[in-house]
């Protein structure tokens, strides 16, 4: 399995744990991301500024399940201004977060009632403990 798939599917865990509001509070996602994908920086780093730079909120509010290619060249082209991050991995991230997304029932619940829904939780699921993309997994890389 490739690094990215199996972070793509951590991404879809945490999503499906913690629900939409995870996206809301950059200060717990950032310190959940710390934990569950300490030993992938640059990764981890790519996820955050997809959010940062409100490309998971506009996917929601929009109910776009996938990204026409010119708008996920705009998502792109805007996320690389700001943060100066390599395009091929930002489309990477989009892609795991749209991923992450559909393995919600996203689209059949308003953008108003997704942004109202609670915030994480504070605890790391079980499957998901610190450390859990760390030492063991350099190797593989």
């Amino acid at each position: 399995m490739v690094i990215t798939d199996m972070l793509e599917q951590i991404l879809a865990q945490l999503v499906q744990q913690y629900g939409l509001g995870i996206i809301r509070d950059r200060g717990k996602l950032e310190a959940l991301f710390n934990d569950v994908f300490s030993s992938h920086r640059k990764e981890m780093r790519v996820l955050l500024s997809v959010v940062e730079q409100g490309v998971v909120e506009r996917l929601i509010d929009e109910s776009i399940s996938v990204p026409s290619l010119p708008l996920k060249a705009e998502f792109i082209k805007q996320i690389h201004e700001e943060t100066a991050i390599d395009q091929s991995l930002l489309s990477w991230g989009i892609d795991a977060w749209v991923r992450a997304l559909g393995s919600l029932p996203i689209l059949a619940v308003p953008a108003a009632q997704l942004r109202a829904m609670p915030g994480p939780v504070e605890t790391l699921p079980a499957q998901l403990q610190p450390g859990q993309c760390g030492g063991r997994l350099r190797s593989d890389r």
